[in-house]
């Protein structure tokens, strides 16, 4: 059985992730917490059944491993994503806009699903990453 933590693994110390590069190339200011976990762990991308968040219907995906291109998404997806200062970190098999980290106001390292509906997109989900990635199980559980 996994647990939530294996589907990371630690950044190396060797191994610095340049904050202020990612946040000057892309015009995105990444919200502390988010930034703490970056710093700390990589995204792996996940093989075998698939977690899904507590008893939320998240359909959760994956991971997108190298977390640059989720921020080329946020930038190349224009409005769909930057109109509430979401950055998306995972892909969910049921919703078009998948996982994201709200940096903006009330919304700075929230977790929150992104829908393609227009009349709830962004649904919250957790308080930040950490507690997010404590929701994980297994399908098989």
């Amino acid at each position: 059985m996994k647990r939530a933590f294996d589907f990371f693994e630690s950044r190396p110390l060797a191994d610095t992730l340049d904050i202020s590069y990612l946040e000057k190339k892309y015009d995105a200011k990444l919200p502390p917490i988010f930034v703490l976990f970056l710093q700390s762990f990589i995204f792996k991308e996940i093989t075998g059944p698939l977690p899904h968040y507590t008893d939320e219907e998240v359909g959760f995906d994956n991971f997108q491993p190298d977390f640059e291109k989720s921020l080329t998404v946020y930038v190349e997806q224009g409005e769909f994503y930057q109109e509430r200062g979401m950055i998306p970190f995972a892909l969910s098999g049921m919703h078009a806009g998948g996982i994201c980290v709200g940096t903006r106001d009330n919304d700075v390292d929230k977790i929150f699903i992104c829908r393609d509906s227009f009349l709830e997109r962004y649904k919250f989900i957790s308080e930040n990453i950490f507690v997010f990635i404590r929701g994980l199980k297994n399908n098989w559980q």
